[in-house]
């Protein structure tokens, strides 16, 4: 059974992840999938997105490499969280099927119209999946 209605995100998200929870579940509750454990994947998905984002904006403020303790050039932890908050964004897609369909090429050299990516890590919303 399908339902528009959109539970209230929830108490335990962080502010960011609040506002993804506000963005997605509309289309997730519109189709159905955002009950039993489909909203625990939802709520994954919400903080997966907002560790993103704070990973994102800790590199834009320094350098993908620090140095460790030894004093050796090393990638930035954050790097690291940012790189990990992908790939589960990318399975939660899956799961959740937020993840555009891609058509099949019918030769090597003849692109697919679809958009590349995810959809849904557009914070802005501009691309449909």
């Amino acid at each position: 059974m399908k339902t528009n209605r959109t539970p209230k995100p929830p108490a335990n998200l962080s502010s960011e992840a609040r506002a993804e929870w506000r963005r997605i579940t509309p289309r997730l509750a519109a189709d159905g999938r955002l009950r039993g454990h489909h909203r625990a994947l939802a709520i994954a998905w919400c903080n997966a997105w907002a560790r993103l984002c704070e990973a994102e904006r800790h590199l834009a403020e320094g350098s993908p490499v620090t140095n460790a303790p030894s004093g050796y050039a090393i990638l930035s932890p954050w790097h690291t969280v940012a790189v990990q908050s992908v790939k589960t964004l990318r399975g939660l897609a899956k799961d959740l099927a937020l993840a555009p369909i891609r058509k099949r090429r019918t030769s090597k050299d003849e692109p697919s119209d679809e958009p590349r990516g995810l959809a849904l890590l557009n914070p802005r919303g501009t691309h449909e999946a």
